[in-house]
């Protein structure tokens, strides 16, 4: 999880106002990036998306 951390802290440095952090995840991990996003408070319009198998994979943010 640290490597989620850093990225996230950080990523609003590089990304255009609106633009999108899409992070590939493992099947269990959903809940604590979601958590990680949501208490950075620069990112909206939280989501994640399936794979293939149905297993969660991406959490896709929205830069505020």
């Amino acid at each position: 999880m640290d490597f989620y951390r850093k990225i996230i802290k950080k990523a609003y440095q590089y990304l255009k106002y609106n633009g999108y952090l899409c992070l590939e995840i493992g099947y269990d991990q959903k809940f604590d990036v979601i958590e990680l996003l949501e208490n950075e408070e620069k990112y909206s319009d939280i989501y994640c998306k399936k794979d293939a198998y149905g297993n969660d994979r991406i959490i896709v943010a929205k830069l505020k």
